[in-house]
């Protein structure tokens, strides 16, 4: 896989960004916290915080669901 992705919160730092892009070749969209300074464009940034919302609702959600607090390996 390779082009744009959307991340959650585990996705922001630059390390994991930098690594995908150079690895890959996949740039991360990933929503800023609410404490943090928004690095996107408004235009980008409305529907990433929707898509953000929704996936981590989901990942909640499986988690109750399964009865799953970390993943195995």
């Amino acid at each position: 896989f390779s082009g744009v992705a959307i991340g959650d919160k585990g996705f922001i730092d630059a390390f994991r960004h930098e690594q995908l892009a150079r690895k890959r070749g996949v740039e991360v969209i990933a929503p800023p916290r609410k404490n943090m300074k928004a690095t996107l464009p408004p235009a980008i940034l409305r529907p990433a915080q929707r898509w953000r919302k929704r996936i981590e609702t989901v990942i909640s959600q499986l988690t109750e669901r399964f009865d799953i607090e970390h993943p195995s390996p």
